[in-house]
């Protein structure tokens, strides 16, 4: 599933998995039980530059809020993501 995506490094190698997941029939938006983070959400805030980038090259949706309202764009904003919020 996409909560493993965190232990991948090179972006090549990122969007290989995320290609995979998809081909397997997951959502790239799939959002987490309980947080409902998207994995966009998620590597926005965790600092995951790469993935971010490789998520959003395969159409991850910006727009996906998690349980609170909070969007990728709020996330990246809240931890000093800059980096990350201008590929939005």
């Amino acid at each position: 599933m996409f909560q493993n995506f965190q232990t991948k490094t090179a972006i090549d190698e990122i969007k290989k998995y995320f290609v995979e997941l998809v081909a397997a029939g997951h959502d790239i938006n799939e959002r987490m039980p309980g947080s409902l983070q998207s994995p966009l959400m998620a590597a926005c805030l965790g600092g995951h530059l790469d993935s971010a980038k490789a998520l959003l090259e395969l159409g991850a949706d910006v727009t996906v809020p998690e349980k609170d309202g909070y969007t990728p764009m709020h996330g990246a904003g809240f931890q000093g993501r800059a980096e990350i919020g201008r590929d939005f």
